[in-house]
């Protein structure tokens, strides 16, 4: 009986061993086929790899959990590659604090937020060709965001996370920014200041729909 049921457990492994090789090469395959299309970089399905094998290693994330945070990156990056393709739209209005957001609403789950940040702004980053300044902003807002999302039940301290949010990002794009004659310029204002202030609301009233 023993020997049995240590026979079915390995068959279950054997079988698991199997979906999850299938499921990886089918990953490659088709975010790499769509990197390749649109014309980015490789290192993106590598990245988001890595990503899952971490969580897998420590046990952060189940196969419902693993859908579900694959979901959220999906919809940043679909909402990044739109913007950048086929739109003028300045690229700080991308709604990454959500992610974050989101998160941590949703798994209530601090270092699972700190990494879902870091990856939507190492994602939207390299897909909309920005810096390091870039990727900063977001990194930063996205953390804000979640911190500041941490038990929330009312929509009130939603909306008060999004404010957070703008601000942090207005003060992460004054100090990055070091020619200060450039500040007072209408470009700058429209394409980095506006949409860092907006940015914040945006991520919050996306998140307060999705919920």
């Amino acid at each position: 009986m023993i020997q049995k049921n240590n026979q079915n457990n390995v068959q279950k492994k054997t079988r698991k061993k199997r979906w999850i090789v299938l499921f990886t090469v089918l990953y490659f395959i088709l975010f790499g086929g769509f990197c390749l299309s649109a014309g980015y970089s490789l290192i993106l399905p590598l990245l988001l790899f890595f990503l899952g094998l971490y969580l897998s290693f420590f046990n952060k994330a189940s196969v419902k959990k693993f859908l579900h945070l694959g979901l959220l990156l999906t919809l940043i990056v679909s909402t990044a590659h739109v913007i950048q393709t086929y739109t003028e739209i300045p690229e700080y209005y991308v709604p990454v604090a959500g992610i974050g957001m989101l998160t941590m609403l949703l798994f209530n789950d601090l270092q699972l937020a700190f990494i879902m940040s870091l990856a939507s702004s190492v994602l939207v980053r390299l897909i909309v060709g920005g810096d390091i300044g870039m990727f900063l902003t977001f990194f930063i807002g996205s953390l804000a965001g979640a911190y500041t999302v941490r038990d929330a039940r009312t929509r009130g301290k939603l909306i008060s996370a999004g404010l957070f949010v703008s601000v942090m990002n207005v003060i992460a794009i004054l100090l990055l920014t070091p020619n200060a004659a450039s500040l007072m310029t209408t470009h700058f204002a429209i394409n980095y200041l506006y949409p860092a202030a907006a940015n914040g609301f945006i991520s919050a009233f996306l998140v307060v729909a999705t919920l």
